[in-house]
């Protein structure tokens, strides 16, 4: 009975990953300039190491690749949300908006809803 769950386990663990790349040509790519690479790369490397995945899925987000704007847009929208300094706080902002409505005018649902709520609570863009 272990041996059959396990079988099944690493069935589903091998059907899971095998659309995806190695990590390591993941990461040759990314570091080549792909912004699809970038992200993916990022994303898949969050847990493990949180600063070379912001530094990716930053640069894949400044070259317009909709879905690390949207990682972005988050980020940086739950960085002011938990900051108390204002200064930080505004620049936090800034960075949160011009994200999310670049992800949200590429038809991004989850960059939509969060620049709606932007509008609709008048704390960071005015009230609409």
């Amino acid at each position: 009975m272990v041996r059959l769950v396990f079988f099944f386990v690493c069935v589903a663990v091998t059907a899971r990953c095998a659309d995806q790349p190695p990590l390591f040509q993941l990461k040759q790519l990314a570091e080549s300039g792909n912004p699809q690479a970038e992200f993916d790369y990022g994303t898949r490397i969050e847990n493990s190491n949180p600063a070379e995945c912001f530094t990716m899925v930053l640069r894949a987000a400044e070259s317009g690749y909709g879905s690390a704007e949207n990682w972005v847009g988050n980020y940086f929208t739950q960085k002011f949300t938990f900051t108390f300094d204002k200064t930080q706080q505004k620049q936090y902002r800034l960075r949160a908006i011009l994200f999310t409505a670049r992800a949200a005018y590429k038809n991004i649902p989850q960059a939509q809803s969060r620049l709606a709520g932007f509008y609709s609570t008048g704390d960071v863009l005015p009230k609409d």
